[in-house]
């Protein structure tokens, strides 16, 4: 599994969803379709859908992985709240701006509670005030994307390397609200 994540950070797709889809093939045999390194493992091939646009695919998957995590690990895991994150993203790439506020909201709500000074509240905030901005909501809009892009930058050595795009885009989106 960690191969494969490692593939697809990579961009290699194709050898990752081999190891993704292998890994899940033997957890759900070894551990059950449950567990929760199961349940890691298709949210790494429904990241891998999301990434290559394949949304409905990666929708139906994180759907099954968020239940599973709400009602195994709780509403308020970190977890449970990367998984509304991707998500998001798939609602935001399929142009549903409302569901993915909802569930935006929800996961920023786990995450200042969980960790109010960790990088993935302030993309939250990025991508919140992204919503609002495409959505006409410009004045909230504002102040939630100067908020994201500043938290963030202030954060750029404990972003994961996976992730460092959220700050150029969050820069982008900062830009364009001024």
């Amino acid at each position: 599994m960690g191969l494969g994540i490692s593939y697809r950070g990579q961009g290699r797709f194709v050898e990752a969803r081999e190891l993704l889809t292998h890994a899940i093939q033997k957890l759900v045999k070894v551990e059950g379709p449950e567990h929760p390194l199961t349940l890691q493992a298709f949210y790494a091939l429904a990241e891998l859908d999301r990434r290559e646009g394949k949304f409905k695919e990666a929708e139906a998957v994180l759907n099954r992985v968020l239940d599973a995590r709400r009602r195994f690990l709780g509403p308020e895991s970190p977890y449970t709240a990367e998984a509304m994150e991707s998500l998001v993203q798939i609602k935001l790439a399929q142009g549903v701006y409302a569901d993915a506020e909802a569930l935006l909201r929800e996961a920023l709500r786990v995450r200042e509670k969980n960790n109010p000074e960790g990088w993935e509240k302030y993309q939250d905030q990025g991508l919140l005030g992204g919503i609002q901005a495409r959505t006409g909501r410009s004045g909230e809009a504002k102040v939630l994307l100067a908020s994201g892009y500043q938290g963030l930058l202030e954060r750029e050595s404990t972003i994961p390397w996976e992730y460092r795009g959220v700050l150029e885009l969050a820069r982008k989106w900062s830009a364009v609200a001024h």
